[in-house]
Protein backbone atom coordinates (compact mmCIF):
# COMPACT_ATOMS: atom_id res chain seq x y z
CA UNK A 1 0.00 0.00 0.00
CA UNK A 2 1.40 3.43 -0.87
CA UNK A 3 2.33 5.90 1.83
CA UNK A 4 -0.02 8.87 2.13
CA UNK A 5 -0.55 11.77 4.49
CA UNK A 6 -3.23 14.45 4.71
CA UNK A 7 -2.31 18.11 4.95
CA UNK A 8 -4.62 20.94 5.94
CA UNK A 9 -3.35 24.42 5.23
CA UNK A 10 -5.35 27.41 6.44
CA UNK A 11 -4.18 30.74 5.05
CA UNK A 12 -5.41 34.16 6.09
CA UNK A 13 -4.78 37.88 6.19
CA UNK A 14 -4.70 39.66 9.55
CA UNK A 15 -4.31 43.32 10.46
CA UNK A 16 -2.51 44.74 13.45
CA UNK A 17 0.99 44.35 14.80
CA UNK A 18 2.95 41.83 12.76
CA UNK A 19 4.41 38.76 14.51
CA UNK A 20 6.76 38.55 11.51
CA UNK A 21 8.59 41.58 12.88
CA UNK A 22 7.39 44.09 10.29
CA UNK A 23 5.40 47.26 10.73
CA UNK A 24 1.81 47.43 11.89
CA UNK A 25 -0.68 46.78 9.15
CA UNK A 26 -1.53 43.68 7.21
CA UNK A 27 0.29 40.37 7.48
CA UNK A 28 -0.22 36.83 6.22
CA UNK A 29 -0.65 33.70 8.31
CA UNK A 30 -0.34 30.07 7.26
CA UNK A 31 -1.39 27.35 9.71
CA UNK A 32 -0.44 23.90 8.46
CA UNK A 33 -1.55 20.69 10.16
CA UNK A 34 -0.55 17.18 9.16
CA UNK A 35 -2.47 13.97 9.60
CA UNK A 36 -0.87 10.60 8.96
CA UNK A 37 -3.06 7.53 9.08
CA UNK A 38 -1.27 4.48 10.50
CA UNK A 39 -2.94 2.45 7.75
CA UNK A 40 -1.29 4.46 4.97
CA UNK A 41 1.75 6.08 6.59
CA UNK A 42 4.25 4.08 8.62
CA UNK A 43 5.36 7.20 10.48
CA UNK A 44 3.50 9.56 12.81
CA UNK A 45 2.13 12.93 11.77
CA UNK A 46 4.78 14.97 13.58
CA UNK A 47 6.86 16.04 10.60
CA UNK A 48 7.50 19.73 11.20
CA UNK A 49 10.93 20.24 12.77
CA UNK A 50 11.50 22.83 15.53
CA UNK A 51 14.70 23.95 17.27
CA UNK A 52 14.87 23.01 20.94
CA UNK A 53 16.76 26.22 21.82
CA UNK A 54 14.03 28.70 20.86
CA UNK A 55 11.08 26.62 19.57
CA UNK A 56 11.51 28.10 16.09
CA UNK A 57 10.20 26.25 13.05
CA UNK A 58 13.01 24.90 10.88
CA UNK A 59 11.54 22.87 8.00
CA UNK A 60 9.45 19.87 6.98
CA UNK A 61 11.27 16.78 8.25
CA UNK A 62 13.41 14.56 6.11
CA UNK A 63 13.42 10.79 6.58
CA UNK A 64 16.55 11.24 8.69
CA UNK A 65 14.79 13.77 10.91
CA UNK A 66 11.90 11.34 11.51
CA UNK A 67 14.38 8.71 12.62
CA UNK A 68 16.60 11.03 14.68
CA UNK A 69 14.37 13.43 16.62
CA UNK A 70 11.61 12.91 19.20
CA UNK A 71 8.02 14.03 18.70
CA UNK A 72 8.05 16.07 21.92
CA UNK A 73 10.28 18.85 23.18
CA UNK A 74 12.96 16.95 25.09
CA UNK A 75 15.84 18.56 27.02
CA UNK A 76 19.20 17.52 25.64
CA UNK A 77 18.06 17.20 22.03
CA UNK A 78 18.77 19.79 19.35
CA UNK A 79 15.38 19.48 17.60
CA UNK A 80 11.91 18.03 18.07
CA UNK A 81 8.93 17.37 15.78
CA UNK A 82 5.31 18.60 15.87
CA UNK A 83 2.22 18.07 13.72
CA UNK A 84 1.30 21.76 13.32
CA UNK A 85 3.22 24.87 12.30
CA UNK A 86 2.01 28.46 12.06
CA UNK A 87 4.06 30.93 10.05
CA UNK A 88 3.71 34.70 9.62
CA UNK A 89 4.83 36.84 6.68
CA UNK A 90 4.70 40.56 5.93
CA UNK A 91 4.77 39.98 2.16
CA UNK A 92 2.11 38.05 0.27
CA UNK A 93 4.65 36.52 -2.13
CA UNK A 94 6.68 35.15 0.80
CA UNK A 95 3.55 33.61 2.34
CA UNK A 96 2.56 32.01 -0.97
CA UNK A 97 6.09 30.70 -1.57
CA UNK A 98 6.20 29.14 1.89
CA UNK A 99 2.78 27.50 1.51
CA UNK A 100 3.86 25.95 -1.80
CA UNK A 101 7.25 24.89 -0.42
CA UNK A 102 5.64 23.03 2.50
CA UNK A 103 3.47 21.05 0.08
CA UNK A 104 6.47 20.18 -2.10
CA UNK A 105 8.58 19.09 0.87
CA UNK A 106 5.82 16.90 2.28
CA UNK A 107 5.49 15.17 -1.10
CA UNK A 108 9.28 14.68 -1.09
CA UNK A 109 9.09 13.20 2.42
CA UNK A 110 6.38 10.72 1.39
CA UNK A 111 8.33 9.72 -1.74
CA UNK A 112 11.64 9.42 0.13
CA UNK A 113 10.04 7.37 2.92
CA UNK A 114 8.68 4.93 0.37
CA UNK A 115 12.16 4.44 -1.11
CA UNK A 116 13.83 4.28 2.33
CA UNK A 117 11.53 1.60 3.73
CA UNK A 118 11.02 -0.47 0.58
CA UNK A 119 14.50 -0.46 -0.92
CA UNK A 120 15.34 -4.07 -1.89
CA UNK A 121 19.00 -3.29 -1.20
CA UNK A 122 18.90 -0.99 1.82
CA UNK A 123 21.91 1.12 2.60
CA UNK A 124 21.71 0.48 6.33
CA UNK A 125 23.23 -2.70 7.66
CA UNK A 126 26.57 -4.37 8.19
CA UNK A 127 28.70 -6.11 5.58
CA UNK A 128 31.69 -8.19 6.53
CA UNK A 129 33.94 -9.28 3.70
CA UNK A 130 37.46 -10.61 3.43
CA UNK A 131 39.67 -9.46 0.58
CA UNK A 132 42.76 -11.41 -0.45
CA UNK A 133 45.44 -10.78 -3.02
CA UNK A 134 44.92 -12.42 -6.40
Amino acid sequence: MPTSVKLEQVRGVVTGGSPAGGTDGQYYVTNTTSEASPATAPFDNNFFLFAQSDDSYQHVCTVGDLEAYPDVSTPGTEYYRLSTVTTFYDALDDARDHAALVKTRIQNLVDDWEVYKNDPEPFEGTDTETYTSS
